[in-house]
């Protein structure tokens, strides 16, 4: 037998298997079994969805204690005379601040004094780091 022939085969003996369970039921049966099933329906894609909004904000709330970690960190090793760790700082101040503005869409009650003091550990920590980087380019061409 063909794939094509196979295939016309399997959709008649459906077809054939609907009407036989169709003919069994009454019209009262039938609606009231596809009501059922409608309701079925609608109960699992309103969980799939609920799931994936759960998963959407878990993964999320991980992400931001990832940073939340990375960023407390690069604090922790932050030291003044070293312009390698102030940029690892102001990168992490950064990515963890873009997330939490990002995140604030999703977590409406989320502590923006926190989103404060990383906008200005950025912009601390980036003008000390173009005060660097300018030192470095003025002592490289004089």
């Amino acid at each position: 037998m063909e794939p094509a022939s196979l295939v016309i085969n399997l959709k008649n003996q459906r077809k054939r298997q609907r009407d036989r369970v169709r003919k069994k039921l009454k019209s009262a049966d039938r609606k009231k079994l596809r009501g059922s099933i409608d309701a079925i329906r609608d109960d699992v894609v309103t969980d799939v969805r609920t799931m994936k909004a759960r998963q959407a904000k878990l993964t999320l709330r991980r992400i931001i204690s990832n940073r939340t970690r990375d960023f407390e960190e690069a604090k922790k090793q932050f030291k003044a005379t070293d312009p390698e760790n102030l940029h690892r700082l102001r990168i992490a101040a950064r990515k963890l601040r873009f997330l939490l503005e990002t995140a604030s869409a999703i977590f409406p009650d989320m502590n923006t004094v926190r989103l404060e003091e990383l906008r200005r550990c950025q912009q601390t920590t980036g003008a000390i780091r173009d005060r660097y980087l300018l030192e470095q380019i003025s002592k490289s061409v004089v």
